[in-house]
């Protein structure tokens, strides 16, 4: 190329990229046509006349996420840094971020919902774009009775309201003990319905509770803090859904899950989407354990988690 032609395309693109005129402005001025000014731009790429680099904030997110994805087995990581946000603010955040991975997802139009904070904050910030009918079903019962805005039903709602969807109902204690009664229960017409439908679920959100008493599930399961103690002393890492969970993902103590009402490990692996949503550094056991089983396919967390889960410590 002659000098002359070489001082011509890099003031064009000096106009373009650096005074932001338009193709058609630098077409005017140069008396060319637009489509020739696209191509002398891309030919500047090229040449390296022109070259783009992007100042990613997010550059720490994403690789921690794709370290996620290398370690374990994953169709997609989302990682968002938390530091320095208030709780609320931090569930915000995971729950704006669930969003770019929630849409794709959605093939049909069963989502089933669990308990837990940081699905609720999902139920109140997690967005599904250009998706219509959908209905909202809830994965576990409930147990206070005076109800809590985490619970799986309440989550439901919030979601149906906000996508004009419907909704189900799981009237029923998280845990029932005596075993006649919970058969009862099961086959009752206002619960079996629901429970049914786990095997047609197009996507799941869950959240992951790990069996530190003072987390949720340690403060407000019906599980006492001895019972939650016994059950990691050997080996349970992880609640997911209505089951127990190890350190290596796979369901155990069924005599204790099948306490619960709600969707078990393998009804969970037969739904083609999962999606787990778990922060802060006290549910990395939780968290790997659900990883490591392969118990979901999309897992979001905060950068600080994320980091831990990747570390080689075994």
């Amino acid at each position: 190329m002659k000098d002359d032609e070489m001082r011509t395309l890099v003031e064009i693109c000096r106009l373009y990229y650096i005074h932001g005129f338009s193709q058609q402005q630098i077409a005017a001025h140069f008396y060319i046509s637009r489509p020739q000014v696209s191509k002398l731009l891309s030919k500047a790429k090229k040449m390296n006349i022109v070259t783009i680099n992007i100042n990613d904030p997010f550059a720490e997110e994403r690789i921690a996420a794709l370290d996620l994805e290398k370690y374990y087995p994953l169709d997609d990581a989302i990682v968002v840094d938390t530091e320095g946000r208030t709780y609320d603010e931090a569930f915000a955040a995971i729950a704006h971020n669930v969003s770019l991975a929630f849409t794709p997802c959605v093939s049909g139009s069963r989502i089933g919902v669990s308990s837990g904070f940081t699905v609720s904050a999902c139920s109140r910030h997690t967005v599904i774009y250009n998706c219509r009918d959908l209905t909202f079903i809830p994965l576990v019962g409930g147990e206070s009775p005076e109800g809590k805005n985490w619970y799986a039903n309440e989550n439901c709602r919030r979601f149906s309201n906000r996508f004009n969807g419907k909704y189900m109902v799981l009237n029923t204690p998280m845990v029932i003990r005596d075993g006649e009664v919970r058969r009862q229960i099961c086959l009752d017409s206002a619960v079996k319905p629901v429970l049914d439908s786990y095997g047609q679920l197009d996507v799941l959100l869950l959240g992951i509770g790990e069996l530190d008493k003072e987390s949720t599930l340690g403060r407000w399961s019906p599980f006492s803090v001895e019972e939650l103690a016994d059950l990691y002393d050997q080996g349970i890492r992880a609640m997911f859904g209505a089951s127990f969970v190890d350190a290596d993902g796979n369901e155990a103590f069924p005599e204790k899950g099948d306490l619960m009402i709600g969707i078990k490990v393998p009804q969970i692996k037969r739904c083609k989407t999962v999606i787990g949503v778990a922060i802060g550094e006290k549910k990395k056991e939780a968290i790997r354990a659900v990883l490591k089983g392969g118990l979901v396919n999309i897992i979001c967390t905060d950068l600080k988690t994320a980091h831990l889960l990747t570390e080689k410590t075994e």
